[in-house]
């Protein structure tokens, strides 16, 4: 029992690691499958500020490829793309509404990542 307590203590400490080397062996060999991500600075600023991202997510946004100084390209597998979009959208239902059920200044950023991380398997070209 123990031993098996270790083990999955183990697997969970590595897990983001891994992660991290998928993900960095994906941008150095550009996959089809991959999203490239066009993000704004203001897009990128917030995320970086953000709270509620992972370390692993926060690490990949530190491996961003900027072109120029006011937006960049973040390729990212399907997988990992939906990852964020799960994130973006649990915090859109926090704080992306009033009182009076309107966007948020966050909800309209939190709308436009939901919408630039979408992967659809049967067009992945289109965006």
């Amino acid at each position: 029992m123990l031993v098996l307590l270790l083990i999955q203590i183990q697997v969970k400490l590595y897990q983001p690691i891994l992660f991290l080397e998928l993900e960095q062996t994906n941008m150095n060999n550009h996959n089809p499958s991959q999203l490239d991500i066009k993000l704004s600075d203001n897009e990128i600023s917030y995320l970086k500020s953000a709270n509620f991202l992972t370390q692993s997510q926060l690490t990949l946004l530190d491996i961003f490829k900027w072109n120029s100084n006011s937006s960049g390209i973040l390729s990212l597998s399907p997988i990992t793309a939906e990852d964020f979009r799960e994130v973006f959208t649990e915090q859109l239902a926090k704080f992306g509404f009033d009182e009076s059920y309107n966007l948020t200044d966050e909800g309209k950023i939190l709308e436009e990542l939901i919408d630039h991380f979408y992967y659809n398997p049967q067009f992945p070209a289109e965006k």
